[in-house]
């Protein structure tokens, strides 16, 4: 739950016991002050008098024992956030959503930088690439992250930056696509376009052959890098791979290398990839100077855990155990749960 919507709900919450606490009182005090007139009676009228300064004793002490000093402070501060969770309940939730994390004091995000991977990380997998949906709630999680790393966030996706952005948009963050063949380091940059030269047109066209197979084999042409997806065709993974690296063997001259995922293979040129563009990202402010902590699940992320430790950082994997990281979280879901708590840890 966002801190918004968290305040939202303990304000409304306030305000349905307030009336409900000031409904009994402005009913029946305007009766009880009506039938004492009506009455006629000085002794009843005057009865009325005590028995009001009566309510405002008990009144006053209870406001003594259970009341709140909430003049110019904020609601966040005078009602303990719903989505607030003691730390050992925290990390007893982690460890139940199959995550085994360190201690809640081990993520400072005062000297932490945070570097994310998408698919199989961030988001669950989809049919198809275009298909993979963002929770809006993701979305606020991630900018407020980013507000509160002093913009020492990054995604660290095989992805092209248009894509990421077009993701998550309108959030734009710094970020490392294309498995680091792009590089971000703060939302309104660019990256440079002859940082990563584009991949041969004649292994494209070659690769484009693969489809050949069958249908539900599907091309993703990224530039610099060209991917065949087999989600829709889990019988063509064997074949898809065979051919694959088949063609890149007839280009012994090239610097080729073939990537395998989950449900994919990915042809680029083996002169840059995440853990060198990770390595690149923690030398630019504001990371550097910080320890990254790294999450990701494929087998393009495994280059990246091996340099973290020398930076002062560590990972964790997703959806498996990863030799070298910390842990490991069970899925996405609970990489999504384990963001928030770093943020509710704090409210």
């Amino acid at each position: 739950m966002s801190a918004i919507v968290a305040r939202e709900i303990r304000a409304l919450t306030i305000a349905v016991f307030s009336a409900l606490a000031a409904g009994p009182g402005g009913v029946a005090g305007p009766w009880l002050v009506g039938t004492l007139i009506d009455s006629g009676s000085r002794a009843g009228g005057f009865a009325g008098y005590p028995f009001g300064a009566a309510l405002m004793v008990a009144a006053t002490a209870v406001h003594r024992r259970w009341g709140l000093a909430a003049e110019r402070r904020s609601l966040a501060v005078v009602a303990r956030p719903l989505a607030a969770v003691d730390r050992t309940r925290w990390s007893d939730r982690m460890t139940r959503a199959g995550t085994m994390m360190p201690a809640a004091e081990a993520i400072d995000l005062d000297t932490m930088a945070l570097l994310l991977d998408i698919d199989g990380t961030l988001l669950d997998f989809a049919p198809t690439p275009r298909e993979v949906w963002v929770p809006p709630t993701l979305r606020r999680t991630l900018g407020a992250l980013l507000a509160r790393t002093d913009g020492a966030l990054a995604l660290v996706s095989g992805r092209a930056l248009a894509d990421l952005d077009l993701l998550f948009a309108p959030l734009e963050l710094p970020a490392i696509g294309g498995h680091g063949a792009e590089l971000r380091v703060a939302a309104g940059e660019r990256s440079d376009p002859a940082r990563t030269p584009a991949l041969d047109p004649m292994v494209k066209r070659k690769l484009a052959s693969v489809a050949e197979l069958g249908p539900g084999v599907l091309i993703e042409d990224k530039g610099y890098s060209l991917a065949l997806h087999w989600r829709l065709a889990p019988d063509k993974g064997d074949a898809v791979i065979a051919m694959v690296r088949s063609i890149c063997d007839s280009f012994p001259d090239l610097p080729l290398e073939a990537l395998p995922g989950k449900a994919v293979i990915e042809v680029k040129s083996a002169t840059f990839d995440k853990a060198t563009a990770v390595a690149e990202l923690m030398q630019r402010p504001p990371f550097a100077g910080r320890r990254p902590v790294f999450l990701g699940d494929d087998v393009t992320d495994e280059r990246v855990f091996p340099i973290l430790p020398p930076l002062g950082g560590f990972g964790f994997a997703v959806g498996r155990d990863i030799p070298g990281t910390a842990g490991s979280f069970a899925d996405p879901t609970a990489v999504r749960a384990w963001l928030d708590g770093l943020l509710e840890r704090e409210t």
